[in-house]
C-alpha cells in the first residue's frame, strides 16, 4: 500500500499557513482580542497538520511511525520500526 501526496501536500500547507499566521502578529499593534485570535488560529492549524500527518501519512507496513511530508518526490525515507520504505502514490515501488 502506498501512502497519498495528497495528505502529504496538505499537511505542508497546514504548517505553512500556522506559520504565515504568526507573521500576522506583527501587523497587529495593541489589540488584545485579534492577538489571542490569531494565536488560536495559529495553534489549530498546527493541530490539524498534525492530525493530518498522524492520520494520512502513517507507515503502510506497521502502522507505527509517521512519515515525514513531502511535497514532490525526491529523498527516500524509511520507517524507524520496521525498515521499510514510505512510498507515495506517484512514486515507482523499489522491489
Amino acid at each position: 500500500m502506498k501512502l497519498e501526496r495528497k495528505w502529504a501536500r496538505m499537511c505542508l500547507v497546514l504548517l505553512l499557513m500556522a506559520i504565515l499566521s504568526l507573521g500576522e502578529l506583527a501587523l497587529v499593534h495593541g489589540n488584545l482580542f485579534v492577538t489571542v485570535a490569531i494565536l488560536i488560529q495559529f495553534v489549530l492549524f498546527f493541530i490539524a497538520a498534525g492530525v493530518v500527518r498522524h492520520i494520512g501519512l502513517r507507515c503502510a507496513h506497521c502502522g507505527k511511525y509517521d512519515c515525514p511530508p513531502r511535497w514532490n518526490p525526491g529523498r527516500r525515507f524509511y520507517c524507524p520500526n520496521c525498515g521499510e520504505p514510505f512510498i507515495f502514490d506517484d512514486e515507482e515501488d523499489e522491489r
